[in-house]
């Protein structure tokens, strides 16, 4: 079977799919040197339970001599009917002279076990489940691949600190790379930005535990997760500060922001599930559990979210929503600067509420 150009990469952790799509995307470089780089995400399908393919279908089409080369990208949120439509086209279009990377939240490892399979149209009574397994089956087929992407634990992490220290050229000792998993608490992204940081003034040195603690413990550093906590806080300067900072860390300003915008929805979601639900009266383990099901993991986030959910006015949390989903449009569009000025909008706001009524020119 002639392998074929077609990534689903699943992870909840988008430092993994952002470094094996960027792997993917200098293959494809090297591959198609003229390729055109197209990005969709599930707006441009409009629908989700009957989504407007033809988009993506118009590129998948051999144009003949006119350049046909593409790498296109695809975010989806989730394995949904959406994702098996846009994987059973791919399965039935697909060409010499193009690469396509989806990207997937983390999905059951009973879908790597799924044979390769001839592409097949899906029955009107086939539920999701049984549309899913058809169209990875469908992707097999023709050569792609399924990746779960799982983040490091335990002695894996360990080895990932010190791998991951010595590509900053920095030396790190078994002891300092466990100091470092343990305040980082399993984060990629938050590991990875300090050991960045702290690899820019040691410049090939040793790391030591008090050079950890200083940069780790440190005020001026984030990692991005504080965002949401400061905003549902009410914190507007620290709010925006992290934004600052974070935006002008030297990194992808996309990336940036669409991960800023991703935890904000989680959290403002989150406060959303907490009016319907009696909090106070579980116990500490079942809050717990009940905070890791929405995603808010930290003691700070939850804290944040219970104080939101009774006291944010419900004019307040229209307009957070309404300028995140704003935002998110933007990134679609690759206008990094109006998303920016609409996350600035909302941090303001939870300050200052008369920046609600106030408009942009």
């Amino acid at each position: 079977m002639a392998k074929s150009h077609v990534y689903l990469l699943c992870s909840d952790d988008p430092l993994l799919k952002k470094e094996r799509s960027e792997q993917i995307i200098a293959l494809a470089r090297k591959e198609l040197p003229q390729a055109e780089f197209m990005l969709f995400s599930e707006s441009d399908f409009k629908n989700p339970s009957d989504p407007d393919l033809n988009a993506l279908e118009n590129e998948l089409v051999d144009p003949g001599l006119f350049g046909g080369d593409r790498i296109i990208r695809i975010y989806l949120r989730a394995l949904n009917i959406l994702a098996c439509r846009v994987m059973l086209l791919i399965a039935r279009r697909m060409r010499d002279g193009i690469f396509v990377i989806i990207d997937l939240p983390r999905v059951n490892s009973s879908y790597a076990r799924l044979p390769p399979a001839p592409y097949k149209e899906p029955s009107g009574r086939m539920g999701v489940n049984g549309m899913s397994n058809l169209a990875v089956s469908a992707i097999k087929g023709i050569g792609g691949s399924l990746e779960i992407l799982y983040p490091p634990e335990g002695e894996q992490l360990t080895r990932w600190i010190q791998s991951r220290s010595s590509a900053y050229g920095m030396r790190c000792s078994l002891e300092c790379a466990q100091m470092i998993s343990s305040m980082g608490e399993g984060n990629l992204i938050s590991i990875d930005q300090s050991l960045r940081v702290i690899s820019m003034t040691l410049k090939g040195g040793d790391l030591t535990p008090q050079i950890i603690d200083k940069s780790m413990s440190s005020d001026s550093r984030f990692t991005g997760f504080e965002f949401s906590e400061a905003v549902l806080s009410g914190n507007y300067s620290r709010a925006l500060n992290v934004l600052y900072s974070l935006a002008n860390s030297g990194g992808s300003l996309i990336d940036t922001l669409g991960f800023l915008c991703s935890r904000l929805d989680s959290a403002l979601s989150a406060v959303a599930t907490v009016r319907q639900s009696n909090v106070a009266a579980m116990s500490f383990r079942d809050r717990s559990i009940f905070f890791m099901k929405l995603g808010v993991k930290t003691p700070g986030l939850q804290d944040a979210v219970l104080r939101a959910a009774t006291t944010m006015p419900a004019k307040l949390y229209d307009f957070l929503t309404s300028k995140l989903a704003s935002a998110s449009s933007e990134l679609c569009l690759f206008d990094t600067q109006g998303a920016r000025r609409d996350l600035e909008d909302l941090c303001v706001a939870v300050g200052n509420f008369d920046v609600m009524e106030l408009k942009r020119l």
